[in-house]
């Protein structure tokens, strides 16, 4: 496998963190940043644009993946796939076929990932300071580590008067703009940019997409979207109802389902993603079925993920026998779907391969309880009254 281990996006792909950081990509580990020399590349560092476009970093990965290695900062992509995934690598080289991979090529940016600050409207229980900032007092008050300097500057870069126009500009050969958060669509940044780019006539040749809590949605961002070639979202979603509440406090259901409800005959494309979770793990059943009511419409299929971090919320900290039992559950209701486009097979096969060998970490049980009813106190809430 590892010879045929080449990816499109050290090419042609430029992500930058919250906190302005350049990363390989947002499914790269997060301890693997842009390095040139002795030094992390920043989005927002004046001397950016000799560092963006042909680094020392991309030349040695490049150089990596030429030579049949499968580089660190890959190895997400490379486990989805040994175990029969369907990893975000391989939807790139769909997207981008004719890429000439050569280890001294230039960075041509056609595709930009940006996440637009940590600001956001929802504190999410298995998020971070770093991608909302309403979570640094949770994690003050319970005690848990969290780094933050790159959570206060995901809070202050992200401005018109920071943001660095003149790199924009100069990315002629654009035609993909990722945007996160945070919460992209609460960003007024994010809509300054959309107008810029109208304004120069650049929005026509370019598709946006978008990871969102489609909390808010109106009139000003539908017409704004127009003027573009294609807008997807890839809506998060990890629970129904009362669930939903309580993992992505404060949500409200009833305002997430109508504007859901409310994209439904518009020229969107609407996808989903879902965190795989030991507050959801038991109700991801529940979850998939409301989905594919929405069949006719959307992709409704969900992309899976495990939770990251804080790690004592991943599904191991779940008893096996729970565990086990789940996992049985979900692939019952799986194999019972059809999907319907071409993404949801893909989600279908990673969804199945997320699901394998998932074991319990005794020691992630009591961090888990223990969080759980302290965050249920501050927040006048009660799992136990949920779970069953």
């Amino acid at each position: 496998m590892s010879k045929q281990f080449i990816c499109p996006l050290p090419w042609l792909h430029l992500s930058v963190a919250p906190d302005g950081t350049q990363r390989v990509c947002c499914h790269a580990d997060k301890n693997h940043l842009i390095i040139d020399g002795n030094k992390t590349v920043s989005f927002f560092d004046k001397e950016s644009k000799k560092s963006i476009s042909n680094n020392s970093f991309y030349k040695h990965l490049r150089t990596q993946m030429l030579n049949g290695e499968v580089p660190k900062a890959c190895e997400t992509c490379f486990k989805q796939e040994s175990i029969g995934g369907y990893s975000p690598r391989l939807d790139y080289l769909e997207s981008y076929p004719d890429v000439e991979f050569k280890s001294n090529s230039s960075l041509d940016i056609k595709s930009l990932d940006l996440c637009l600050g940590n600001k956001c409207n929802l504190e999410c229980r298995m998020c971070s300071p770093l991608f909302s900032n309403r979570l640094s007092k949770t994690f003050d008050t319970l005690n848990i580590n969290y780094n933050k300097k790159s959570s206060q500057l995901a809070e202050s870069l992200w401005n018109s008067k920071e943001f660095p126009w003149e790199v924009m500009n100069d990315l002629t050969e654009l035609e993909l703009i990722y945007f996160q958060g945070g919460e992209p669509l609460i960003s007024n940044l994010h809509k300054e940019i959309l107008k810029k780019l109208i304004a120069t006539g650049k929005a026509s040749s370019i598709s946006l997409e978008y990871s969102t809590n489609l909390t808010v949605l109106n009139s000003e961002l539908i017409e704004l979207w127009s003027h573009f070639k294609h807008v997807q979202l890839f809506v998060s979603i990890d629970g129904v109802g009362k669930f939903a509440e309580y993992i992505r406090y404060p949500l409200r259901w009833d305002e997430f389902e109508n504007n859901l409800k409310s994209l439904i005959g518009t020229k969107l494309s609407i996808n989903f993603a879902t965190t795989l979770q030991a507050y959801n793990y038991k109700h991801i059943p529940d979850l998939l079925l409301y989905l594919n009511n929405f069949k006719d419409h959307f992709g409704v299929i969900p992309e899976p993920t495990h939770v990251q971090y804080p790690n004592f919320l991943s599904v191991n900290a779940l008893p096996q026998p729970e565990i086990d039992k789940s996992t049985e559950e979900i692939i019952k209701v799986l194999d019972s779907l059809t999907p319907t486009t071409k993404r949801c097979h893909k989600n279908l096969k990673s969804f199945h391969s997320s699901l394998k060998n998932i074991k319990t970490d005794k020691n992630l049980y009591i961090p888990f309880t223990a969080y759980t009813r302290k965050l249920d106190v501050i927040r006048s809430e009660s799992f136990d009254s949920l779970a069953d």
